[in-house]
């Protein structure tokens, strides 16, 4: 309706960027994991879909450069919650 060239692009769960950037999840559990926390707390109820920064930013770059302009869904492969996320974290922590 508004016409003329453009990209609508939607992320998923946002993740990346390392402890200067990432203030959100991943961070969160990681933080906790460093302050030796034994219990870890993280909802089951809530579903998406992981997707690296870089990832993305790279895809956008790409997706520019086609002029295929509309509404995109970007995301990574997978989905899981946020007790998986926190599992997979804990699992790579060791």
């Amino acid at each position: 309706a508004v016409g003329g060239a453009y990209y609508v692009v939607r992320a998923g769960w946002m993740v990346g960027g390392g402890p200067a950037k990432d203030h959100k999840f991943v961070s969160k559990i990681l933080q906790q994991i460093a302050d030796g926390r034994q219990v870890l707390h993280a909802v089951d109820d809530r579903w998406g879909t992981p997707t690296y920064t870089h990832d993305f930013a790279n895809n956008v770059f790409r997706l520019l450069d086609t002029e295929q302009y509309g509404t995109y869904h970007m995301v990574c492969e997978g989905s899981g919650t946020r007790h998986d996320v926190a599992e997979e974290i804990v699992a790579a922590c060791g």
